[in-house]
């Protein structure tokens, strides 16, 4: 009966930020304000958390710290679920329930940053912050809760970087990536539904949902190279690669709330997942049309089709759970315009057109992404020649979505959690802080 099982924890790791898939590009105000088109060719030591070859061309010590608050408007219209086999079990036959907003956790994101020259030719960076996450939190009780309720994605990525620069028009850079993920998922389960499905007799006909708590951390290890080219003096040109990272999860899953007639299936056991967080490539110009006027542009893919499955395996005698995924790969593109009105006050914005990888078939409620498009408005302002202030703000729109599951038994997928249909609607807003220090 266990084998038969192996479908009843379809659990995948939280998807969908504030970015393609689940990237979070937020790492300082002065790139955001750019809608990050001065992110892979800048030259300051905030460029290390896309371009570690910035660190170059910075003549002090300079340290960036940065913080970004992200909230969003967010709504689940148009819901309806049912039960696999129709059974009619209440507790999982909703149709036209009640819309689901706010499902989206306001959330902070810290990143720190420091470049330093070691001589003529060679100067140290680091750069730590977030690449990955994402907070979801839906009710208990809505239609979809036996695919979500909560999801949260928390991940740190170290990154010292040693820099050559043979000259003042070329610097190669390269180093490793050091991360650490920690992963929570949390949902219901239709314990009627796995009663029929499974051709043993229910207690009654109303059972009240059990429930699944599972969390898993990981470190990964990848690495990172970076390249810029300064042809003239008016023009920088900067290319980056950042490898897939590899995360082999271990953790705990705890069950609640389970029927007597299920306690030996669900047991609180421990678990394993094995996860690829995608490579990317950056590429970036900037050019200065006068003293005063820079136009730049950037150009993000990431190999999203590296993640393709979630399989978990459980510790017990429940078989292993997948998930499949199949994401596409995808690029985003930026255009953005920065202003020196004076010494002092620099004014930026941009534009982003950001690809989704994710696809019709495999949407849920764990990932409901679909493209996005940002426009951004940012400011920094020198106090000193030791310190800049910098501030951003970003709207950003995103396609209305569909989520159609239906459990296919052929798979083993979706099988116990049953079908759901909903209509996904999502804004975000990002406002964000951050403090240039020079020695």
């Amino acid at each position: 009966m266990y084998k038969r099982l192996s479908f009843l924890m379809v659990l995948t790791l939280p998807l969908s930020a504030n970015a393609a898939g689940f990237a979070v590009k937020e790492s300082s105000a002065a790139l955001q304000g750019t809608s990050f088109a001065s992110a892979t060719s800048g030259t300051n030591v905030e460029n290390l958390f896309y371009n570690p070859a910035a660190s170059a061309f910075v003549k002090d010590t300079q340290i960036y710290t940065s913080a970004s608050f992200i909230t969003a408007n967010a709504s689940v219209k148009n819901i309806s679920a049912s039960d696999t086999a129709l059974l009619g079990n209440f507790a999982q036959s909703q149709s036209g329930s009640p819309t689901t907003s706010d499902y989206i956790e306001d959330s902070f994101v810290p990143s720190f940053a420091l470049a330093t020259p070691i001589n003529n030719e060679f100067s140290f960076g680091l750069a730590v912050n977030v690449p990955f996450g994402i907070a979801l939190n839906y009710s208990e009780n809505w239609a979809g809760r036996y695919y979500n309720i909560d999801t949260e994605l928390e991940t740190i990525n170290i990154v010292p970087t040693l820099t050559y620069a043979p000259n003042k028009k070329v610097a190669f850079s390269a180093g490793p990536q050091i991360q650490y993920a920690h992963v929570r998922f949390y949902n219901a389960i239709d314990q009627f539904n796995i009663y029929s499905l499974n051709s043993l007799s229910p207690p009654s006909l109303n059972i009240d949902d059990g429930f699944a708590d599972i969390s898993g951390d990981s470190w990964g290890l990848g690495w990172t190279v970076g390249f810029m080219w300064v042809p003239e003096k008016a023009t920088r040109i900067g290319f980056a690669y950042k490898s897939l990272v590899a995360h082999d999860f271990e953790g705990d899953a705890e069950f609640s709330n389970i029927s007597p007639g299920l306690a030996g299936i669900f047991t609180d056991t421990g678990v394993g997942a094995k996860a690829n967080f995608p490579a990317s490539y950056h590429l970036g110009v900037s050019h200065d049309v006068t003293d005063r006027l820079t136009l730049m542009g950037d150009v993000i893919h990431t190999e999203w089709s590296s993640f393709y499955e979630i399989r978990i395996d459980y510790d017990s005698a429940l078989s292993d759970s997948v998930s499949t995924k199949n994401f596409d790969d995808s690029t985003s593109y930026a255009i953005g315009a920065e202003y020196k009105y004076n010494d002092d006050l620099t004014l930026r914005t941009g534009f982003m057109y950001d690809d989704s990888p994710t696809g019709d078939v495999y949407r849920s409620p764990r990932i409901p992404d679909s493209e996005r498009y940002w426009a951004s408005l940012g400011a920094g302002y020198k106090f000193t020649e030791s310190f800049m202030l910098n501030a951003a703000y970003s709207h950003i729109w995103m396609n209305d979505a569909a989520v159609n599951l239906t459990g296919n038994s052929a798979t083993s997928e979706n099988v116990s959690s049953g079908n759901l249909s909903a209509d996904y609607e999502k804004n975000i807003h990002i406002f964000s802080l951050s403090a240039r220090f020079s020695f």
